[in-house]
């Protein structure tokens, strides 16, 4: 190799007949590609991996980062790539009109999870306008945010937190959610990438990542959008959810001095569940002005689950029905009570909490009953919406999580349909009333005079 390579072990050219060896010393060879020479070993991979921007950070790439140092270089065009043992990476950039352009086309491997930072180009951050996936993170200088977690269960060190845009040395906003950085994380464990866009026409900048999944992206919003998207997108938009700060509670339950630390992005609707933002039409909605919520019902999963595990979620496939059951029947009970009036656990609820004084996993509702004509109904409904909850009359009183509700950005699956009767986590509530014979007549929806009870 020293005597090929002018005195160097590093390959200098690749030759069409396929052999290698220093261009001076092979003229009669043909046609080369100078695959690095000595002196450009180092800045090939600095090329590659700090102007190019699209580094393995740790274990063959299992974790990878973008970084593109664009500005400035007066490249124009960049496209390098190398193959490590996760598979092929490669980054395709290029910019004009000085700067002020800027598209990207990442590709890595599946199995791999990475993040990206984003190029500003010495603009103020006021000015700049970041999107993903068509979804405004940034303007304005604020997170602003529709934020999609691709596959949140596999997301092992997510943290419960919002995940964050970061300034990262004043020369990008950094999007990534490790737990170490509060940031927004990209797994692939369950997506091919395909190639993505990043645009920065003028001052105002898009990240666009367009991705094919081989399978049906689950996606967990966690932010909103600003009020200049929304006016201009009729098929989405986010609802006026209750603050956890004026809410009256009615117990010292460390449940609600957690609930008020938390932060909860609001969920942002599209296409029909936009429906959801219009306050006016729960007047009249049913179970089609409650919020799309899916929940697991195994045990030993689920086995006790209770309201304070919506506080803790690791990913929308973690949410028990009975947590959110007991939430409903809590909050419910307590406003009952509050009003004069007299519950009591019915039925199902009843036999849960005989038998281990929970709820029963595999429930589907809640059933509260109460004694005589309800009290103060309208005032009932009231502080219950204040609380996020919506309560409407179906054959009986019931009661849902409304879109408003302060866990709503936590608890909304929009891969739901608009909801269909008795299809999310709900309460029933009957009354019972005392006869002239000293029995009680126990309300059911099932036959006309309800049961008897001795």
């Amino acid at each position: 190799m020293l005597n090929t390579f002018s005195n160097s072990t590093t390959i200098e050219a690749f030759y069409e007949t396929g052999e290698l060896m220093y261009p001076f010393y092979g003229l009669e060879l043909g046609g080369y590609i100078s695959h690095a020479h000595a002196w450009s070993t180092g800045p090939t991979a600095s090329l590659t991996f700090h102007v190019g921007g699209l580094s393995p950070v740790t274990d063959a790439g299992k974790t990878w980062e973008f970084v593109p140092h664009a500005a400035g270089t007066d490249i124009g065009e960049l496209h390098t790539g190398y193959t490590l043992a996760t598979g092929d990476f490669s980054v395709e950039w290029t910019t004009k009109n000085q700067d002020s352009y800027f598209m990207a086309n990442l590709e890595t491997p599946q199995n791999t999870t990475g993040s990206i930072s984003v190029p500003t180009f010495g603009k103020f951050l006021n000015s700049i306008e970041v999107s993903v996936n068509g979804n405004i993170v940034w303007t304005s200088g604020v997170l602003d945010t529709v934020l999609l977690l691709i596959d949140v269960s596999s997301l092992k060190d997510l943290d419960n937190s919002s995940p964050q845009l970061v300034m990262k040395d004043h020369k990008f906003i950094d999007v990534d959610a490790c737990e170490t950085a509060r940031r927004l994380c990209v797994p692939n464990k369950t997506v091919v990438p395909r190639p993505g866009v990043l645009l920065l026409p003028a001052l105002v900048f898009f990240l666009i990542l367009l991705g094919a999944f081989d399978i049906v992206m689950e996606t967990h919003i966690l932010a909103r959008v600003p009020n200049a998207l929304l006016s201009s997108t009729p098929k989405l938009c986010t609802p006026t959810v209750v603050n956890f700060s004026n809410i009256e509670y009615h117990s010292n339950h460390r449940y609600y001095d957690l609930l008020k630390d938390k932060t909860v992005p609001v969920p942002v609707f599209r296409e029909d569940h936009t429906k959801l933002c219009d306050k006016k039409t729960r007047i009249k909605a049913k179970y089609d002005y409650c919020l799309p919520i899916s929940g697991r019902k195994d045990t030993p999963f689920c086995a006790g689950a209770d309201r304070m595990d919506l506080l803790n979620l690791r990913s929308a496939k973690s949410i028990c029905y009975s947590s959110v059951l007991h939430m409903l029947l809590v909050e419910v009970y307590e406003e009952l009570q509050a009003t004069g009036n007299i519950p009591f656990l019915a039925f199902g609820s009843l036999l849960g909490a005989v038998r281990n004084s929970s709820l029963i996993p595999f429930t589907e509702d809640v059933d509260i009953g109460f004694v005589g004509e309800m009290v103060s109904t309208e005032m009932v409904r009231l502080a219950l919406r204040r609380k996020g909850f919506h309560m409407f009359f179906m054959d009986i009183w019931r009661v849902c999580v409304a879109p408003t509700h302060p866990l709503a950005g936590y608890l909304y699956d929009p891969n739901l349909p608009t909801t269909s009767p008795f299809e999310v986590p709900y309460v029933d509530l009957y009354t019972m009333k005392q006869l002239d014979n000293g029995d009680w007549d126990m309300q059911e929806l099932d036959g006309s005079d309800g049961r008897i009870l001795p």
